[in-house]
């Protein structure tokens, strides 16, 4: 009931929403004045963000970076969100070591039994769509591109349908997955508002 006050998606979210709340309690503020103050809390851009995409469809940006742990709630979140068709565009996560095979492999059991496409950017996602594979995920279910353009102009060429879900989670560095959402974005005009990255600086990095 508290969760479904607040405009952010995930569950998970409800273990900084909850501590915020008690704190207000114990500093003597009534639980619906704390309720009133976090009800127009917004995360910041790329974190879970929700988008209206091209061809009614839905983008759940969080572009803004990833590590494993993120990753898989990012995917649980996919999982219960109402979708006709639900896409995982999955980018490679950055400065994990020995460790990186093995992470990007792992994230493939997170949706084998429910995904309807995978597309993965950068060279380490590439270990997700192997592993998928390996796994019985269908090939024709897979597709991975070298940059977040290559992969929204194939989002774009495929016909995104009226009530798909798209999730986007990557690193920063040489994965940019924010470059892929503005492409799909129903409203381009608002990405400076929605996106993250879009300082100048920014725009011109790799």
């Amino acid at each position: 009931e508290i969760y479904a006050k607040f405009k952010i998606a995930g569950s998970f979210h409800i273990s900084s929403i909850l501590p915020a709340l008690l704190t207000g309690m114990v500093c003597g503020i009534p639980l619906p004045v704390c309720l009133l103050a976090l009800s127009d809390f917004r995360l910041p851009p790329g974190r879970m963000t929700i988008i209206e995409g091209i061809g009614h469809s839905t983008l759940l940006d969080s572009s803004y970076n990833a590590s494993p742990q993120t990753v898989t709630e990012a995917l649980a979140l996919l999982h219960e969100f109402p979708a006709k068709r639900k896409i995982a565009v999955l980018g490679t996560m950055n400065e994990l070591g020995k460790d990186t095979e093995q992470a990007h492999r792992q994230l493939a059991h997170e949706f084998i039994p429910w995904l309807d496409m995978l597309i993965t950017v950068g060279d380490d996602a590439r270990f997700i769509a192997d592993e998928a594979l390996k796994k019985g995920f269908p090939e024709s279910k897979i597709r991975s591109f070298t940059t977040a353009g290559d992969a929204a102009k194939f989002l774009i060429s495929s016909k995104m349908r009226p009530g798909d879900v798209i999730l986007f989670k990557g690193s920063q560095n040489q994965v940019r997955l924010e470059r892929a959402v503005k492409l799909l974005m129903a409203h381009p005009q608002e990405a400076k508002k929605l996106l993250c990255r879009q300082e100048l600086e920014w725009l011109h990095k790799a």
